[in-house]
């Protein structure tokens, strides 16, 4: 077989290692879909394995919507992602062998889909819709479960947090639910902001934003009750700065960890990225985000974007989308990430 080179799509961390997926190509002449799932314990060292998906021909006609994987989590003994927007789900024990499943009934198609573990449970989120799993491969559709069109999706404190647009109930953007059944909603402060991501760690669910929200956070213990928080800025130590765009978020080793993206006013300051770092959601402070060229290498990018950021095994792995990945200790200070990893996959 061939070697692919789709960007990666998404990382998750189980099973004492992280698995990395690129985006998926159909093979229309084998009706196959084919991609690659890349392993490694460590964050340096990955192993890519080639797999192809070969559904029952009942199956195949979903195939051709998937162009990539919406969520990759880990659960249960069971690694399972979502083809594309919900055409499916597979399945693999150990990262390498996968199996296709038919998606619950009428669900294909609708896009962004989020997917979580929790309470034993595989739990998606969209379009008002809540989807119920206990094993990544027979499904519930919950329809209008969810009385908000949602954007993200989180579990933390035995509780799933969606965050979206109002849906049934005017005004409130929030829904929690224990068991992705129930879904009670509530009126949180950045309506119509674009919630980008929203991730739990050290007892706070923390959510970032796209639109007039850009530069700041929002924190709440509970999902119900949320505060906004200005992130420093990065060149002269004052608050909120409207043209910092986060690309990524992740916690781990009591620690959460933002890659800020390109902006457009990078080159008024000095061309870097910016890595942002807190421990309580409330309180962050910035380091220089190393660059990617080469084999190895570090400085700094004004043009990439670290994405899916996974923590596991005392460290923080991050890909971008030629295959390059970063890694750094849980304890990350100014001389951890200006020295940090970088490894090309080949």
């Amino acid at each position: 077989m061939p070697l692919l080179t789709k960007p990666i799509t998404a990382m998750t961390f189980g099973a004492g290692k992280f698995v990395a997926l690129t985006n998926p190509v159909l093979s229309y002449a084998e009706d196959q879909l084919i991609f690659e799932s890349m392993i490694s314990t460590n964050g340096r060292d990955w192993q890519t394995h080639f797999v192809d998906v070969a559904p029952a021909p009942e199956e195949q006609g979903l195939l051709y919507g998937v162009n990539y994987f919406s969520s990759l989590v880990y659960g249960n003994g069971m690694f399972v992602a979502l083809a594309g927007d919900f055409y499916g789900t597979l399945t693999s024990p150990d990262g390498i062998t996968w199996t296709y499943h038919l998606p619950p009934s009428s669900s294909e198609g609708n896009g962004n889909v989020r997917l979580r573990y929790g309470n034993g449970l595989f739990v998606a989120v969209n379009q008002m819709r809540s989807f119920v799993s206990p094993d990544g491969v027979s499904w519930t559709d919950y329809l209008d479960a969810v009385p908000i069109y949602q954007q993200v999706l989180s579990y933390g404190n035995g509780t799933f947090v969606a965050i979206g647009d109002p849906g049934t109930e005017e005004g409130k953007n929030v829904a929690i639910s224990t068991d992705g059944i129930l879904w009670a909603t509530h009126i949180a402060p950045f309506q119509g902001a674009g919630v980008h991501h929203l991730v739990f760690g050290n007892g706070v669910f923390v959510a970032t934003f796209l639109n007039e929200l850009l530069g700041r956070v929002a924190i709440s213990d509970d999902g119900v009750t949320w505060e906004l928080i200005d992130l420093p800025n990065s060149d002269t130590g004052t608050s909120y700065d409207h043209s910092i765009f986060i690309a990524d978020l992740a916690f781990g080793g009591g620690l959460f960890v933002m890659h800020e993206g390109p902006r457009q006013s990078a080159m008024d300051r000095d061309g870097r990225q910016r890595t942002y770092l807190s421990r309580n959601g409330r309180h962050w402070w910035t380091v220089p985000t190393p660059a990617s060229r080469g084999d190895v290498y570090s400085g700094y990018s004004s043009d990439i974007s670290w994405r899916h950021t996974t923590y596991g095994n005392g460290l923080f792995v991050s890909a971008q989308n030629t295959n390059l990945f970063m890694r750094s200790g849980a304890c990350v200070g100014l001389a951890d990430y200006a020295e940090g990893h970088y490894v090309r996959v080949s």
